[in-house]
C-alpha cells in the first residue's frame, strides 16, 4: 500500500490505539472481526483468504515432513532404491511452494485491512479534511 495514512486514521478512531509495523498480524484479526461483524459479505471474503492461506501453508508444511523423511531414511540407508529420486523431487516441490505460501500470507494481511477500509467507507471517511469534488461546487 502506497500511502497508509487513511488506515492509520481510521484504525486509530476504530480500536484506539496507533498501527505500528511491528504488530501487522494482530491488527490484521481485529481488522477482520471488524469487518466480519459490520458487513458478512466482506467478511466471508476475507475468510476467503484465510482458507486460501491455510492450504498452501498445509501444502509446504505436508512437502516439508517428506522431504525431511525421506532425506532422515536417505541418510540412514544409503543406497539408490528411490529414495535419491524423492528427496529430489520433494525438495522441488518444497521449494516451489515456499513462494506461494509467502504470496498468500501478503495477500491476507492486504486483504484484512483492504476490507477494513471498505467497510469504515461508508461510516465515516478516512480524513475529516477530505472533501469531494461535490462538496467544492
Amino acid at each position: 500500500m502506497a500511502d497508509t495514512k487513511p488506515l492509520k486514521i481510521r484504525f486509530k478512531r476504530h480500536f484506539g490505539y496507533e498501527l505500528s509495523e511491528e504488530c501487522l498480524n494482530e491488527a490484521s484479526f481485529q481488522c477482520s472481526y471488524y469487518v466480519w461483524r459490520t458487513n458478512a459479505n466482506l467478511g466471508l471474503m476475507t475468510a476467503r483468504a484465510d482458507a486460501e492461506l491455510l492450504s498452501a501453508q498445509n501444502l509446504v508444511l505436508v512437502n516439508l515432513i517428506l522431504f525431511l523423511m525421506f532425506l532422515v531414511r536417505l541418510i540412514r540407508h544409503p543406497g539408490w532404491n528411490g529414495d535419491l529420486a524423492w528427496v529430489v523431487c520433494l525438495g522441488i516441490v518444497f521449494f516451489g511452494t515456499c513462494p506461494s505460501f509467502n504470496y498468500m500470507r501478503k495477500k491476507k494481511l492486504f486483504g484484512r485491512f483492504g476490507m477494513f477500509l471498505a467497510a469504515t467507507s461508508k461510516v465515516e471517511p478516512a480524513n475529516p479534511e477530505e472533501t469531494t469534488g461535490a462538496d467544492q461546487g
